[in-house]
């Protein structure tokens, strides 16, 4: 995706709160890492952005530098939330952090699972 976008914009950054530029494949976020600027885009981790403001243009105020830009995209991620749900009165470990599924996404009695809460990966041909 990034590099799409460095394709359609003069400039492209990364920022992220990550301490690496792949998170949970730290053995291959240097390479990513690499990748990223080779192709033109700037890669800035540990990022902790205090403040977006627009007067016409995007205005990142980070902990460390102030970024400008014409436009700005944010892919805020997500985390699996199984909290508070019962898990454990089907028989199911209430402080798992994902659900595990069968070949036909079964995780429990008359329970079926897709998507982030199965740690498989939120793609479609998954779910069908």
């Amino acid at each position: 995706m990034w590099s799409r976008w460095r394709d359609i914009a003069s400039a492209c950054l990364r920022a992220s709160l990550a301490s690496n530029a792949a998170p949970g494949v730290s053995e291959t976020s240097a390479l990513i890492a690499r990748v990223f600027t080779d192709e033109g885009i700037g890669v800035h981790t540990g990022a902790t952005i205090e403040r977006v403001d627009h007067d016409g243009q995007f205005r990142l105020r980070l902990a460390d530098r102030e970024l400008r830009a014409d436009q700005l995209l944010v892919a805020a991620g997500r985390h699996n939330n199984l909290d508070n749900l019962g898990l454990e009165t089907i028989g199911l470990d209430p402080s798992a952090k994902s659900l595990e599924t069968d070949e036909r996404l079964r995780a429990g009695e008359r329970l079926w699972a897709v998507g982030d809460v199965t740690a498989k990966g939120a793609f479609t041909h998954v779910s069908r």
